[in-house]
């Protein structure tokens, strides 16, 4: 069975609740490896993200900002399949797969998402946000 690992369980605590429950869910029947690449981005985080192109929005606008009271509790995650120790940013076939199985999940489970690869301005297909 595919787990997450500590680095990917540590950014994934930094998330709302449905978005841990939902990627805890989905990892157990995962048809590939997978892992947490952002959770909650810290001011200088999101700035860099932001003047890089790698977000659309400067730190406060973005969904990786989200605070509840005064702990971070991003309503986005930004994960990516994974194999040979490594995220596979180019595989496509991997990345449909994985979009395809997230979304089942998410169906299953009743939640509304907003995916990155449907963005109009950059494409950004690790992203994932829950509508609340």
């Amino acid at each position: 069975m595919i787990k997450l690992g500590k680095t990917s369980k540590a950014r994934l605590a930094t998330c709302h609740p449905r978005i841990r429950y939902w990627i805890k869910e989905a990892i157990k029947t995962s048809p590939l490896d997978f892992g947490v690449v952002c959770g909650y981005r810290s001011k200088d985080e999101q700035t860099s993200a932001y003047a890089n192109g790698k977000s659309n929005a400067p730190y406060g606008a973005s969904p990786h900002n989200f605070m509840w009271g005064d702990k971070p509790c991003s309503l986005a995650v930004d994960v990516m399949p994974y194999a040979d120790g490594d995220y596979l940013w180019h595989d496509d076939i991997a990345i449909k797969q994985l979009y395809d199985h997230l979304m089942l999940t998410a169906d299953r489970m009743g939640l509304r998402l907003i995916w990155g690869g449907d963005f109009d301005k950059l494409i950004d297909k690790p992203h994932w946000e829950i509508m609340i």
